[in-house]
């Protein structure tokens, strides 16, 4: 439910910037202000969001992914910190799609060490990733952000959250850095039409970017609150007002059985092919996309039995959600990155990359696991640090045990 909340968020800001105007694609405004029938639109969202908050409740999730009384002692683990890093700068000069996946799995493998290792320095190396991301790839900054959240599952899933002054002023803090990066990252981009630039000259040019004006329609466009709030309600609009022969009767999701085959003209559409299509020939011929979410997914399948349907994907996705979240605690080093990739790409999926790129990215997954952080993570033995009392206060040498390292 959190990628829920993440996508309703997104679209509660993006209603806000398309009624205030505050839009840079004008044909999307004007298809807005086209509309009719959006009150049955928002029926059929409300009765879908409905269905799957009580099917949230028969999902429990309280799994301890990273025991929060625990301390654990490595040997060797500069040595395993370093070959990632070199890794993930090296691997930069190489334009691939396939080896930005690997970088991430990469980057998930050092975080989900650092934390099981409880370091004090754990949030400074996801600092240190997240901006080398950012400076590599500035076009995109999902890759980049997103790479966060598997932290906070990882750090809030050990303990519950308490709501005191240091929680909220760690949480603006966290808040605003990454809202300031986003800006930057744009920046680099083209926005502000400030010519090229670096990061650091980015981040430097921020504070007038935002106060310039059009500012928040730039703004609404960087965090993709416009293009979330567009597009979900453009293809919920469109399954629900169109001729029933234009729905996809679930063949986007039977594309997944085709992953890996070679002639193109024999598999089904993807969503974000049928999509784009529809809403933007032109811009799909030149290789454009637009992710319509996995809700939007579901009811450019169904129409509007997709209030029915989406509840029963959500259902699937928690159950294999929490089957990861389990995998994950009993796991070695090599298996809690493959159970963290999972749930990282779990939130692309959501966000509309679609069944079949799903299927594929944890595919290259399962390769670099195998074939990089397992032989990896042989170098590294862990052990449990009782020289610790629960409040973390030091209680004399005792017994440290061995724990295993492998999948």
């Amino acid at each position: 439910m959190t990628t829920f909340s993440y996508i309703g968020l997104s679209v509660a800001f993006g209603a806000f910037s398309f009624n205030s105007g505050a839009v840079l694609k004008q044909d999307w405004y004007i298809a807005f202000l086209a509309w009719n029938g959006f009150l049955y639109v928002y029926i059929a969202l409300s009765l879908a969001f409905f269905l799957c908050f009580l099917v949230s409740l028969m999902c429990d999730s309280d799994v301890e992914m990273v025991p929060s009384r625990r301390r654990m002692r490595c040997t060797l683990s500069f040595p395993f910190i370093g070959i990632i890093l070199l890794v993930l700068v090296c691997s930069r000069f190489v334009d691939l799609s396939y080896v930005a996946i690997a970088r991430t799995v990469l980057a998930l493998a050092l975080f989900v060490h650092v934390f099981e290792c409880r370091s004090r320095t754990r949030w400074l190396v996801v600092a240190l990733v997240v901006l080398l991301f950012a400076a590599e790839m500035p076009d995109d900054k999902r890759n980049a952000i997103f790479l966060i959240l598997p932290c906070l599952l990882m750090e809030f899933s050990s303990h519950r959250i308490q709501f005191r002054l240091r929680t909220v002023l760690i949480s603006v803090m966290l808040l605003t850095s990454c809202l300031y990066l986003i800006a930057a990252m744009s920046i680099i981009r083209g926005y502000g039409n400030y010519g090229p630039v670096s990061l650091f000259q980015a981040m430097y040019l921020v504070p007038g970017y935002v106060s310039s004006p059009g500012s928040l329609a730039m703004l609404a466009n960087n965090l993709e609150v416009n293009y979330m709030f567009f597009v979900l309600h453009d293809a919920v609009h469109r399954s629900i007002f169109s001729d029933s022969d234009s729905l996809q009767y679930g063949w986007t999701y039977i594309r997944v059985l085709f992953v890996g085959w070679l002639d193109a003209s024999q598999r089904p559409d993807s969503i974000i092919e049928s999509y784009t299509k529809a809403v933007d020939p032109g811009f799909r011929a030149i290789g454009g996309s637009y992710p319509p979410t996995a809700i939007g997914e579901v009811f450019w399948n169904f129409g509007v039995m997709g209030i029915f349907a989406l509840p029963a994907i959500l259902y699937a996705l928690d159950k294999l959600y929490k089957q990861r979240l389990v995998a994950f605690s009993k796991a070695g080093l090599a298996g809690k990155v493959f159970s963290m990739t999972y749930i990282q790409f779990t939130v692309l999926y959501l966000r509309g990359s679609g069944l079949d790129l799903f299927l594929a990215y944890l595919l290259v997954a399962l390769v670099v696991v195998a074939a990089a952080v397992f032989p990896l993570s042989t170098m590294l033995k862990y052990e449990i640090d009782d020289t610790f009392g629960e409040d973390g206060s030091y209680r004399g040498l005792r017994r440290r045990t061995q724990l295993r390292t492998s999948i």
